[in-house]
């Protein structure tokens, strides 16, 4: 079933399938439903529990999802979620120490509690939940998304980039712990102060076609089991390239890493 949303509608029970704003939509919509959102910038701040697919109304038309606050989206539970061609800008700003301090007892006050419930994202899947990415862009002061627990995340060609903010030098583009599962494909991760990727716990990242550059410092920071895998991947540009403590797994496949200031891996 398709539904609706349209800025400024008012709801009429004649035509239940248009709402005038897109947390109402998600309320309104039965499981597996289509919600096509109308060209705008939409404030929000949504839980979704339930298998949906967001999308533009009008084919190339620009949707942008925003918030000042902790997180835009938070996808939770036994659902499949499904976004494409939309735009996410998130301007929080951290609860948490800032990672770029060369200090090792700060990097140990940063658990996964913290982030999980405070820090900034655009995106915050939880719970076993599985979130599909497409044609999508996702722009943060911190982090852009999280995968925590056995949640699971696939995206094609999707944009993760950092927004620059003169008081803010914080924020991994990617964040996974716990037993969550990554597929990233054809996708583009750029302007990170901090690393593109943060992974820890048993976390699994698959990363194939896909672009990192210009990142302060490891373009991938892996610990305890994690493990990644990148196929016909780039890394340019990077303070170094893989971070890599405890039993971490690291398989590449035709790999280019380029201007790195460090040790390509370590």
């Amino acid at each position: 079933m398709n539904y609706k949303v349209v800025p400024g509608h008012i709801f009429d029970s004649s035509n239940p399938k248009i709402f005038g704003s897109l947390s109402d939509a998600i309320k309104g919509a039965e499981p597996l439903s289509v919600i096509e959102i109308s060209p705008g910038v939409y404030p929000v701040q949504i839980d979704i529990k339930k298998s949906i697919t967001l999308r533009p109304s009008e084919p190339n038309s620009i949707v942008r999802l925003t918030s000042q606050k902790t997180v835009v989206i938070r996808v939770s539970g036994s659902c499949k979620v499904t976004i494409e061609g939309i735009s996410f800008e998130q301007q929080g700003y951290p609860a948490i120490p800032d990672e770029t301090k060369e200090d090792e007892k700060v990097e140990e006050q940063i658990t996964e509690q913290q982030i999980m419930e405070k820090d900034p994202v655009c995106i915050r899947v939880i719970e076993g939940a599985e979130l599909i990415l497409n044609k999508c862009e996702l722009r943060s002061t911190v982090h852009c998304i999280m995968g925590l627990s056995n949640s699971k995340i696939i995206s094609t060609n999707t944009i993760f980039d950092h927004i620059k903010k003169s008081d803010i030098k914080v924020g991994s583009l990617i964040v996974g712990f716990g037993s969550s599962k990554w597929n990233i494909f054809s996708s583009t991760l750029s302007n990170s102060s901090s690393h593109s990727v943060l992974s820890e716990g048993t976390c699994i990242m698959d990363f194939k076609e896909s672009n990192i550059k210009e990142i302060g410092r490891s373009a991938f920071k892996l610990s305890q089991k994690s493990q990644l895998t990148l196929t016909n991947c780039s890394i340019e540009k990077c303070l170094s390239a893989i971070t890599a403590h405890g039993e971490a797994k690291i398989t590449l496949k035709t790999v280019n890493i380029q201007d790195c200031k460090e040790s390509a891996i370590f």
